[in-house]
């Protein structure tokens, strides 16, 4: 006798009417359905808020992405300024008396504080003893230290002792390095590390999110790296914003998944650790905020193995099904076949048989029946099946993943109604698809013009397979904000906001009929 444990399985799961089904001829499928309603249940969330999963997410790439990226950029420009200083002025080979205080082409003043241990030596007065300093800089890594204040030169190479913040400032304070990534570095500091480092989870909602990853996408591209590096890069963030959209989503997460997570963010722990111990306080917050992170992710893998577990009991359960269905089928087999045997013997009395025959002629007819209107009925479910996927579709709130140029805002979840004005705006659109072509919605203030301009664009995106760009024109900051985000990624900035939006402006005829502006 086979036992189940049926405590292992979904509440949805009927086991009445599961065993009145056993002696059919499809009851091994049936199982099979079983286990796969049974998996598809299991879902876990872990206990982080949305704001610090994006700062964690955002964190990671900073860390694992963008920094080693920048350890293999950074070194060949900075070799090649130290030789140069080393023939033109010497700086290897430095007195007190006689040593470089500036550097010329900025005239920015060198912090030899930073270098040969400097500033361990005592203070006289309060004030620094400059005369005992060693001004040798025999490196090129020392000589990024005059670049820097004394508190973000603790590193000893390009390596992991360099952070992000250490690794843009050097970029953004040596002018040897080409304008454009000079620039788009001290953004992406202001904007993005320096933020980052002050934990304030609060302001990293989803326009921060997208922002980030637009400007170190945009970053990674200005390097003009080799191309099997910048696309190797550029996939690596790729790949952490799509695990981002997955973590915040709340959709179910595999152990790949949070394993990943979890490494990154101890990785991430420990380097903080370790800059906590060289650096100011401050970076104590951002350590603890990451433990925490870390001991929620840690919580998630166990409910994630423990779940596994009970599948693999689940698993165990459903063969001892499938060996009980098995038996019921040979039963039923011999039992089969005894009934034909009694058929051959009923065959001789004659009026009898007359009679089954009749009966059975009956029922087969029944049965022909029976069979037509299930295959309608099924062919019917099948349409019906078709057009509710092709709506979930069509009313999709997922963000497209294949588009590169998407901007509307999020699709407005009670929208209703306002069918005959999409499509009064699609066949104008249709109609004109050759050329350039503006429509305009009027209206009274709060009466949908905007909310009708999201459905329409989110509705009708692949029909505008070159993009769909939104810009915010409530105020003058709104307006700069929007054409300034979408300049970025069309690489259409200019040098004030009125350049930047006739760049883009100009930028966008490129697309004429296949984006929608």
């Amino acid at each position: 006798m086979t036992t189940f444990n049926t405590g292992n399985f979904s509440s949805s799961f009927n086991f009445e009417d599961f065993s009145s089904r056993l002696n059919e001829p499809e009851a091994e499928l049936i199982i099979v359905d079983i286990a796969n309603e049974v998996s598809s249940s299991q879902v876990v969330k872990p206990d982080i808020e949305d704001d610090q999963k994006r700062w964690l997410i955002v964190g990671i790439c900073l860390h694992s992405v963008i920094s080693p990226a920048l350890r293999k950029y950074i070194p060949p420009v900075v070799s090649q300024l130290y030789n140069k200083l080393k023939q033109t002025d010497k700086i290897d080979a430095q007195t007190f008396a006689k040593h470089m205080k500036r550097y010329k082409p900025t005239n920015k003043e060198l912090n030899y504080e930073a270098i040969n241990n400097n500033s361990a030596i005592p203070k006289v007065k309060g004030k620094k003893d400059e005369q005992k300093y060693n001004y040798d800089v025999t490196n090129d890594v020392d000589l990024t230290k005059l670049f820097m204040i004394t508190s973000m030169a603790h590193y000893t190479g390009f390596d992991d002792t360099c952070d992000s913040s250490a690794l843009l400032g050097i970029i953004v304070n040596i002018d040897t390095f080409p304008v454009l990534p000079q620039k788009t570095a001290k953004k992406l500091r202001s904007d993005i590390r320096n933020p980052w480092a002050h934990c304030n989870f609060s302001e990293w909602d989803v326009i921060k999110y997208q922002n980030s990853f637009q400007l170190m996408q945009q970053f990674i591209k200005n390097l003009l790296l080799p191309v099997q590096d910048e696309t190797e890069i550029l996939a690596q963030l790729m790949q952490w914003q799509t695990n981002g959209l997955q973590f915040l989503q709340g959709t179910t997460l595999g152990v790949e998944l949070v394993q990943e997570l979890k490494n990154e963010t101890r990785a991430l722990s420990k380097f903080i650790l370790d800059v906590v111990s060289k650096n100011d306080m401050s970076f104590q917050v951002v350590h603890k905020s990451i433990l925490s992170i870390e001991s929620s992710l840690n919580n998630t893998l166990e409910r994630i193995n423990n779940i596994e577990t009970q599948s693999l009991q689940m698993n165990g359960d459903i063969l001892s099904l499938t060996d009980a269905v098995t038996g019921m089928q040979d039963s039923h087999k011999a039992d089969f076949e005894s009934v034909e045997k009694m058929k051959t013997e009923l065959h001789n009395i004659d009026t009898e048989v007359t009679g089954v025959k009749n009966e059975l002629k009956g029922t087969q007819e029944a049965l022909k029946i029976s069979t037509l209107n299930f295959q309608s009925t099924k062919s019917d479910v099948d349409k019906n099946t078709l057009d509710i996927a092709n709506i979930a579709k069509y009313l999709s709130y997922v963000r497209p993943n294949g588009k590169l140029f998407f901007y509307p805002p999020d699709r407005v979840s009670t929208f209703v109604s306002r069918q005959d004005e999409l499509e009064q705006l699609q066949e104008v659109f249709e109609i004109r698809s050759s050329e350039t072509h503006t429509q305009v919605i009027c209206g009274l203030g709060g009466i949908g013009k905007t909310t009708l301009a999201v459905e329409y664009a989110w509705t009708f995106q692949t029909f505008y397979p070159g993009g769909v760009f939104w810009m915010s024109a409530e105020t003058n900051e709104a307006l700069e904000d929007s054409v300034q985000r979408l300049a970025i990624d069309t690489n259409t900035v200019g040098q004030n906001a009125k350049e930047t939006l006739v760049k883009h402006l100009n930028g966008c005829a490129v697309f004429k009929t296949d984006g929608c502006l």
